[in-house]
């Protein structure tokens, strides 16, 4: 499709940019707050100190503890935040004990911290804006899902906290506009790109592990199908794909191997798996109920206006026996039980998630039901899905609207949405991933649509 308005970016092109970008930042700084790190954030902050003071990503709470090696985060956010306590000396002279017990007194020490997520956050955009102007060759295209993607107000309210979403967020708009491309145009260097970007990506968020050999069997099918002259250049592009990408990961994975005795990416992660057991067991009432509850914005306050409580109850946080609170209950008593018996913690939550995922495994008929309200509900990351949503469906479906290179792009996004709705309870915050996705997909129905009203003239003219 070719798009009214396309042509090549000039300096007016750059400027309506930087304003976009202006905006996006001004509405972000305004949700920053004075919060100091709590929960996840203290895990990473901790690593990164540690790291930082003493050269080991450790959970050690203080300097005269050993600080024994962990992997029980993923280690890209924990080591860029201890890339900027070295330029940052009031971050890194903040006390484990202050950080620990969350006190308000060192919140000052976290302002460029926070900035820090600002700026993953704008160059992601730029990355965005770069690859919707690829695929419609219309700078006010690129504009729009520019602006889709930095006006995201919803977004803003996660940009005061510590934690590796920003950091995911540019690597997945990384590895979508390195998929675009090597697809397009298949190189090594492009293979490098997408490999390294993708290793990177998996070091924020390990569920992206599994995204790695899709990828590498695409490229390979992809390689066979084009023709001679091209597959030279498409398989080196496989090669140098998996071999850099491997090297990276490996790493990490030797490295924990050699530290805590496990090859493993993290020490974490079955536990999200008790809360998606938890939700398969929702029955057909609460299946309905779950998309009106869940819908952002008025959904839960119409399910209590509307509804009786026993439709809704377990989708509250302040029931004991609701879906969240019931999955942690179940899943501290089975650790409980499993270290009784003499485990320790890690094998404890290794022989509990295994259970978990003989559970899934056995329902999985439902378990594919369920992630449908499940992926719905972490839709709504995104302030414009009501734009979005449809215009991602139609851009992967109808045939007349589809854009060469969008589902290339778009891939990353896709299984990140897939993979939180079938394992996770995909909070909003779990689908930070999918707005690269989005934000194209809104410009590019957009585009499609102003194409279509100003060429419809031409079209009668012709008789088309």
């Amino acid at each position: 499709m070719t798009f009214v308005g396309a042509r090549p970016a000039t300096w007016r092109d750059a400027l309506i940019l930087g304003l976009i970008v202006v905006f996006g930042v001004v509405l972000a700084e305004r949700e920053i707050g004075r919060n100091v790190p709590f929960a996840d954030e203290v895990e990473y902050v901790v690593m990164a100190h540690n790291l930082h003071h003493r050269g080991t990503l450790s959970l050690a709470p203080s300097a005269t503890q050993p600080a024994t090696p962990t992997a029980f985060r993923e280690p890209a956010y924990p080591v860029l935040l201890a890339a900027l306590m070295a330029l940052d000396r009031r971050l890194a002279a903040v006390p484990l004990a202050c950080v620990i017990a969350r006190d308000p007194v060192c919140a000052p020490a976290y302002f460029w911290a926070k900035r820090l997520n600002l700026l993953l956050y704008v160059v992601a955009g730029l990355v965005v804006w770069s690859a919707a102007a690829r695929l419609a060759g219309a700078p006010w295209i690129a504009h729009a899902a520019a602006l889709l993607f930095l006006a995201n107000h919803t977004l803003h309210k996660y940009a005061t906290y510590l934690v590796s979403d920003f950091l995911a967020l540019l690597f997945t708009a990384l590895v979508s506009l390195a998929l675009l491309q090597t697809m397009r145009t298949p190189r090594a260097v492009w293979g490098l790109a997408l490999g390294a970007g993708l290793a990177l990506l998996v070091l924020t968020k390990a569920a992206f592990v599994f995204f790695s050999p899709l990828v590498l069997l695409l490229l390979i099918g992809c390689a066979f199908r084009r023709p001679r002259p091209e597959r030279r250049p498409a398989f080196a592009a496989a090669l140098v794909f998996a071999l850099v990408h491997g090297a990276i990961v490996g790493a990490w994975v030797a490295r924990n191997a050699a530290s805590i005795g496990e090859p493993v990416l993290a020490q974490r992660g079955a536990q999200v798996l008790a809360h998606r057991v938890e939700l398969n067991r929702m029955t057909p009432t609460e299946y309905a109920v779950a998309f009106l509850f869940w819908t952002r914005g008025a959904g839960d306050n119409l399910a209590r206006r509307f509804l009786p409580l026993e439709a809704y109850r377990r989708f509250d946080l302040k029931y004991d026996d609701g879906f969240y609170n019931a999955a942690q209950s179940r899943w501290h008593a089975a650790i409980t039980a499993e270290t009784a018996r003499g485990q320790s913690l890690t094998a404890a939550e290794t022989a509990v998630g295994a259970v978990l995922q003989q559970e899934i495994a056995a329902a999985w008929w439902k378990t594919i039901l369920v992630s449908v309200p499940v992926a719905y509900r972490g839709l709504f990351i995104d302030e414009f899905i009501v734009l979005t949503g449809p215009a991602l469906i139609v851009l992967l479906w109808v045939r007349r609207r589809r854009v060469a290179g969008f589902a290339a792009f778009a891939l990353p996004g896709l299984f990140a949405l897939g993979f939180h709705a079938a394992i996770t309870l995909n909070l909003p915050r779990h689908s930070i991933p999918i707005l690269p996705m989005l934000a194209v997909a809104g410009a590019l129905l957009v585009g499609s649509g102003w194409t279509w009203w100003r060429t419809r003239g031409d079209r009668a003219l012709t008789g088309a």
